[in-house]
């Protein structure tokens, strides 16, 4: 983008890649990056505004650097992660509309990764370290980086749609090549989804993690102009549900019904979560009945459905002083064991996990 005088300051968005950009489409911050013609590394942080229609200039990045990413306004930022003259980094750093200050650093040094959230909730996956193209996941809440599950795959350069918790991991570039792989986290957990037409590196993405759009990058046969997009708003699903308080077994957010294997006449309590919509839960008027679950977004409604199985109890071994009895036969129902005068025997009955799913 030029100014009004058709310049760009030195180190602009044009003059070097590798950079990274924060903010909405009138009022940007761009940072970072190799100049193109020395491949010199940038430390210059350069503003958007549309009320002047030009970048200007602001306070020097910490320190050079490329590959890094960012989240956040214009005003309130995160640089993270990315190289400098070889060496891979796991710096965080903030900047607050006027300067920029080191906060506490990530515990997977990367590059190439991919970020997205603000300067209270950033999540960044993925890049490559010093040794691999990693699959580590880590959340920043304002202070420090917390490991969060791994995602499904080794990747770097793949695009971020949504915010923590909440989002849509696409393409990218892992050891074997391009990927078309397509990932949603909901909660901590990662699900696979369908994947991209071509794929695709390089690439950029905007959107949420429901409703999102692939721009251009680079593919198996050079750079590709091809935009896709993806949406899951009429999937409507579970970000989570628990039975009794506990998460039920092999939950899957594409699944709509359940079998829950419980041991007694009481219907168990079932709760649930969706980042979509609204839930409304029916319980089951006794164990012989369903319970629904009723997602409703907009005018876009699901149904999840939980029945139960009463088991019957039966042992399925005996611990003696926390030691299973070698012994032990379901057919068999009286036991004789030799003790010494005086000793304190501990008996406990090994039976069935309840529940699943």
């Amino acid at each position: 983008v030029y100014n009004a005088s058709g310049s760009i300051p030195t180190g602009g968005v044009v003059t070097s890649y590798g950079n990274t950009v924060s903010g909405i489409y009138d009022n940007i911050l761009v940072f970072g990056g190799q100049a193109k013609l020395t491949n010199a590394y940038n430390g210059i942080t350069t503003k958007w505004s549309d009320e002047s229609h030009s970048f200007v200039n602001t306070a020097n990045y910490i320190s050079p650097r490329s590959n890094l990413t960012s989240t956040g306004l214009v005003d309130a930022s995160l640089g993270i992660g990315g190289i400098y003259n070889g060496t891979i980094l796991n710096t965080t750093d903030f900047y607050n509309g006027a300067v920029w200050s080191t906060l506490t650093g990530m515990s997977t040094a990367r590059e190439s990764h991919s970020s997205i959230g603000n300067v209270d909730s950033a999540l960044t996956v993925g890049g490559r370290t010093a040794t691999d193209i990693t699959d580590k996941s880590e959340i920043f809440n304002g202070a420090t980086w917390s490991n969060l599950s791994n995602i499904p795959i080794k990747i770097k350069k793949a695009t971020l749609n949504g915010k923590a918790y909440d989002a849509l991991l696409s393409a990218g570039e892992d050891a074997s090549g391009y990927q078309m792989k397509s990932f949603r986290q909901l909660g901590d957990i990662w699900y696979t989804v369908g994947d991209v037409n071509i794929p695709r590196t390089y690439h950029s993405a905007s959107g949420t993690s429901t409703n999102a759009k692939l721009i251009g990058g680079i593919s198996n046969v050079g750079s590709t102009i091809h935009n896709e997009t993806f949406s899951a708003i009429t999937n409507l699903s579970l970000s989570e549900l628990k039975c009794n308080g506990t998460r039920v077994p092999n939950f899957n957010p594409n699944k709509k019904s359940y079998t829950i294997d419980i041991y007694d006449d009481i219907v168990p309590t079932i709760t649930a979560e969706t980042l979509m919509g609204s839930i409304v839960i029916t319980p089951a008027s006794s164990i012989t009945g369903v319970t629904t679950i009723n997602i409703t977004s907009g005018e876009l409604t699901d149904t999840v459905y939980v029945r139960f199985n009463k088991l019957k109890i039966t042992l399925d071994g005996i611990k003696i002083n926390n030691v299973p009895m070698d012994i032990f036969r379901k057919d068999i129902n009286e036991y004789n064991i030799d003790i010494l005068s005086g000793d304190v025997v501990n008996v406990e009955p090994i039976v069935s996990t309840p529940f699943t799913a």
